[in-house]
């Protein structure tokens, strides 16, 4: 398998699936390393991002694309994070079965719906469906992050913090200029006992640990996530309902809501008989093993409880910073993130800085036939320092405010940019000349 360039990567996406498939089931076993060699490339990391999910990955490529030199350490073995593993992904596609089992319900005996028998929708066999499919999105990360990004890993593996510029890494230390904490968050869980019996779930555990078909759920807590699964769970026919303190669609987090969709969504949800009580405070957990009903205040000050064999905690989330605290002496809120001084320069050891290295890479997505930079390069053949500080190029690039003409759009094997003013001046339009036999462009 190539690339676009034509060159060969290894592993491919095919024998990234097999790997991460098998380290799955043996998690922190053996580390899976993407690092340049002493004798390639010595120069201390200009950062090391502990955490390859979201912030950590494009974090790292974006500093690597700037010409420094990230290290990304992933306990995980494959980068992306949580978001297609148990997060954002599974969310999207139990909220797409969750449309469909709406639609056959709503059309059940009418065109060419069969009739709907809800006793026939099985939540283990959709959340079958999400592990089946995401070890190709992990294995893309992988190959992307290292074939086309150029970012430098480690996998399957903890790292322990020293200090502020040390690192250890399976038997390995690494040292750096900045150190950028993106571990990623977990479920808050409210102070209430009861949370430890088996029938308790969050997003995470429910994907790996969910072992029966539950036919009653409440679900504590208002968050957006509280709104996603519950939509699952009554589309897929168990009654549910939502115990929140603050009014549904009202919290801190989904505060850019107005009340005009607050009020369409809040209606859909109670049309599909999903019971929602606002302005309660949960209490317990109530159960001999397994959880069995949740006890909490309603509005009006009383004791309620709601038979159950399935409790969803939505509560929110906080920082996985914990580990972190005392080594590094930072300060972090009631939810453990990370108090930075935004009056300072982004120095700090959780900011992702600007960075420079003694030998920047140049890399670029495209084919270089396609653009006026160098070929991509790969540390392997750029450890010598000899890669150009700046691109060079036959062809005038010109950049500035506004829009941008990009003639390759036109069938070009070259690239231009066209310049404009923002906003523009009156009566006045430039034009630029695309390449001949294409038409031109024109930007005010």
């Amino acid at each position: 398998m190539s690339d676009i360039f034509g060159k060969p990567m290894y592993p491919s996406l095919a024998e990234w699936t097999g790997i991460i498939e098998e380290k799955l089931d043996r998690a922190g076993d053996e580390p899976i390393w993407n690092v340049a060699p002493p004798e390639v490339d010595d120069r201390p990391f200009d950062a090391i991002f502990l955490g390859g999910g979201g912030a950590g990955r494009f974090g790292a490529a974006f500093m690597r694309a700037r010409g420094g030199r990230p290290l990304i350490i992933e306990k995980w073995p494959f980068l992306g994070g949580s978001c297609p593993h148990e997060a954002c992904v599974p969310h999207h596609i139990l909220s797409e079965c969750a449309k469909e089992l709406d639609r056959a319900k709503w059309f059940s005996g009418q065109l060419w719906f069969p009739e709907f028998d809800p006793k026939k929708v099985s939540i283990l066999d959709c959340i079958e469906l999400v592990k089946e499919g995401r070890a190709g999105a992990h294995a893309l990360m992988n190959v992307q992050t290292k074939e086309q990004l150029d970012c430098e890993y480690v996998l399957n593996a903890w790292a322990n913090v020293i200090d502020k510029n040390t690192v250890e890494v399976a038997g390995r230390t690494f040292t750096c200029k900045n150190l950028v904490l993106a571990t990623g968050v977990r479920t808050q869980l409210p102070d209430i006992p009861g949370l430890e019996l088996k029938g308790v779930y969050d997003f995470a555990t429910l994907i790996s640990d969910l072992d029966y078909e539950p036919s009653r759920c409440v679900i504590i807590g208002g968050s957006k996530v509280a709104i996603e699964y519950s939509a699952f769970f009554q589309a897929a026919g168990i009654q549910t309902t939502i115990l929140t303190r603050s009014p549904l669609m009202a919290t801190q987090s989904l505060h850019h809501v107005d009340d005009d969709l607050r009020e369409y969504v809040v209606e859909g949800m109670r049309l599909r008989g999903i019971e929602i009580l606002e302005g309660v405070e949960p209490l317990e957990v109530l159960g001999n093993g397994k959880a069995a009903g949740v006890v909490f205040r309603n509005a009006a000050g009383e004791i309620e409880t709601r038979d159950c064999d399935f409790v969803f905690v939505a509560t929110g989330e906080q920082a996985q910073s914990q580990p972190f605290v005392d080594a590094l002496g930072v300060e972090v809120d009631d939810r453990m993130n990370i108090k930075v001084d935004w009056t300072r320069r982004p120095r700090s050891t959780t900011s992702t800085p600007s960075a420079t290295s003694s030998a920047p890479r140049w890399r670029c997505s495209r084919p270089a036939s396609r653009v006026a930079s160098p070929p991509a390069t790969s540390w392997a053949s750029t450890g010598s320092g000899t890669t150009p500080s700046t691109p060079t190029s036959s062809t005038p690039l010109t950049r500035s405010r506004g829009a941008v003409c990009r003639s390759g759009r036109h069938g070009s094997s070259t690239r231009t940019w066209s310049r404009s003013r923002c906003p523009p001046r009156a009566s006045t339009t430039r034009t630029s000349a695309c390449p001949s036999a294409t038409p031109a462009c024109s930007t005010p």
